[in-house]
């Protein structure tokens, strides 16, 4: 039976998948969280993480990650009269810790779908969001995310635990995966299939 499977690989994100039989279900992103010299650290559980992608079929899963902020390329500008290149938008508005670990998440994920030799596009978030709400402008995409998941799915919760009565609020992480998902289901149903997966390149925004 065919899967398609949406990733954020935030700390905060998750991985959804959607069968053919209309079966959803969500896994939030495993994470560890520890403090290191006093302040809080959050990292992706590997070990976890490495169980997840083992336990997908290779045939069968057709995958779409997002790449995240952090690993967009750098935009320069060219100076008039000199020539000289100069870094205007680096394509990283995350700290230094921060850009490493999602940069790390990101590699280690990448690592597993290749492993496994899992059919996979990794595309930048408007890459998915026009297909998926074409006419939003980008500063409003985590309000309509959540909003877009609800109407689509539901009966799929959107918070991390589910069965925590506490918890009120919904996830735009979870939400943006499920959606990534959808998006993944689209583009294969709509004639690319697997000739698209099977690169298992990166697309930018």
């Amino acid at each position: 039976m065919k899967v398609w499977c949406g990733v954020d690989p935030g700390a905060y994100g998750a991985i959804s998948f959607i069968h053919a039989d209309g079966r959803v279900n969500i896994i939030p992103m495993p994470i560890i969280k520890s403090k290191v010299n006093g302040k809080n650290k959050t990292k992706l559980n590997v070990y976890e993480l490495t169980e997840i992608f083992r336990d997908m079929d290779p045939k069968n899963t057709f995958l779409v990650m997002e790449i995240q902020q952090a690993m967009r390329k750098p935009l320069f500008a060219t100076v008039e009269n000199t020539g000289e290149k100069i870094m205007i938008d680096s394509g990283d508005v995350q700290g230094t810790s921060s850009s490493f670990n999602n940069g790390y998440g990101y590699g280690f994920l990448k690592g597993l779908l290749m492993a496994y030799k899992i059919a996979h596009e990794c595309v930048g978030s408007q890459k998915w969001q026009s297909k998926i709400f074409p006419n939003i402008r980008r500063q409003s995409t985590k309000p309509t995310s959540i909003e877009t998941a609800k109407r689509l799915y539901p009966n799929v919760s959107l918070k991390k635990d589910p069965n925590n009565t506490r918890e009120k609020t919904d996830k735009d992480g979870i939400s943006d995966s499920l959606l990534i998902a959808t998006y993944a289901k689209l583009i294969y149903q709509a004639g690319n299939g697997m000739s698209l997966f099977a690169r298992g390149q990166d697309e930018r925004d």
